[in-house]
């Protein structure tokens, strides 16, 4: 599905992006080792996310580094320190991952409120799904959200659909079910999730997921659900990229709609963030009803 629009001019992979303005606000993370010669052994690796605002042809126009406030929520020694992976919900709210949020050495799931004029984050809670506590939890695609209460995608074998309290962080599995005879019955590999999107004009959800077998990355899909989160569709295995020879690893975390083109930001082997282009029928036409 190669068709690459633009490359993010700035530092940073798994870039989330929203409509903002004349154009998109997004968030980029930045991660770095860190050093060597300290007393502890952890955090390995200090993330840092920025804010940026594009132009319609995905220009950086302006950036910030996002100040995590960190008073809000007690900070532990983990693996890694600082958010992760933002998904945007909109210009002032996301999806993140965090380490440091817990004494556990596990990733976790956080709900996040930000503000472009204080350039910081103003709320922060911890969420998890009653009865799977002490797991490592990340990547949960967002569907929609009515009051304090969010919708997520939580898994795909079986499917799984999550509510989550955003006062408490509580959340509980509310739909599970299993579509046999696809290609999310495999044993050879897990899915992950990628990217959510609601399709007005059809009333349904388009997603990405990748396949990723033995830590290594294999393929993505597009799903497609309906406003019950009923799996419709689903594609044949394809790649945004083609393969190099040492191979390659693509994570889209962002997809927007204008126009009837479908706009996907796709991280490249954690090393840039490429815009790829298409016509949104073009894509539903790959996906096959099941």
């Amino acid at each position: 599905m190669t068709s690459i629009f633009k490359r993010i001019e700035f530092k940073g992979i798994n870039l989330s992006f929203k409509k903002y303005k004349n154009g998109y606000i997004g968030t980029i993370r930045q991660s770095i080792q860190a050093p060597k010669n300290r007393e502890s052994l952890y955090p390995e690796c200090l993330n840092s996310t920025y804010i940026i605002e594009l132009d319609s042809n995905f220009n950086v126009l302006s950036s910030y580094l996002l100040d995590e406030n960190k008073q809000l929520l007690p900070r532990y020694t983990n693996y890694s320190d600082g958010i992760e992976d933002s998904r945007l919900i909109d210009d002032k709210s996301l999806l993140c991952v965090s380490l440091d949020t817990n004494p556990y050495f596990k990733t976790e799931m956080a709900y996040v409120e930000f503000s472009n004029e204080e350039q910081k984050i103003t709320k922060i809670t911890r969420l998890y799904i009653e009865n799977k506590q002490g797991i490592n939890e990340k990547n949960w695609l967002y569907l929609k959200r009515e009051k304090d209460i969010m919708y997520l995608l939580y898994f795909y074998n079986p499917i799984q659909i999550v509510s989550v309290d955003l006062v408490t962080g509580k959340g509980s599995i509310i739909k599970s079910y299993t579509k046999e005879n696809t290609e999310l019955n495999c044993n050879d590999g897990e899915f992950h999730g990628g990217a959510c999107l609601y399709l007005e004009k059809t009333n349904k959800y388009l997603v990405s997921i990748r396949k990723i077998t033995n830590h290594t990355f294999v393929s993505n899909y597009w799903l497609l659900f309906n406003d019950e989160y009923q799996l419709e569709g689903i594609s044949d295995s394809f790649i945004f990229e083609i393969k190099e020879s040492g191979g390659i690893y693509q994570m889209n975390m962002s997809l927007h709609i204008e126009n009837d083109l479908l706009y996907a930001a796709v991280s490249i082997n954690d090393t840039f963030v490429n815009i790829y282009k298409f016509n949104i029928d073009d894509v539903l036409s790959k996906i096959k009803f099941v």
